[in-house]
């Protein structure tokens, strides 16, 4: 869990350049300066269990393998 956290940590630091020129759009930023919303932290957050499934199924799939 804790390396779950420190990877969303690492991510929020993250921006993406989505160009400056003509009909570019604009990221939306909040009162405190940050370029995510409520919702953007809330999707990460639901996506947390959705991949922990993710890892899970990997290394079943790895124990159940025939294939070397």
């Amino acid at each position: 869990m804790a390396s779950i956290t420190v990877a969303l940590l690492a991510l929020s630091a993250c921006t993406i350049n989505i160009g400056t020129g003509p009909g570019a759009a604009e990221v939306p930023v909040t009162a405190d300066g940050s370029a995510f919303s409520a919702g953007d932290f809330m999707f990460a957050y639901m996506m947390i269990p959705h991949h922990e499934q993710a890892l899970e199924m990997s290394v079943l799939a790895l124990d159940r393998s025939t294939e070397a």
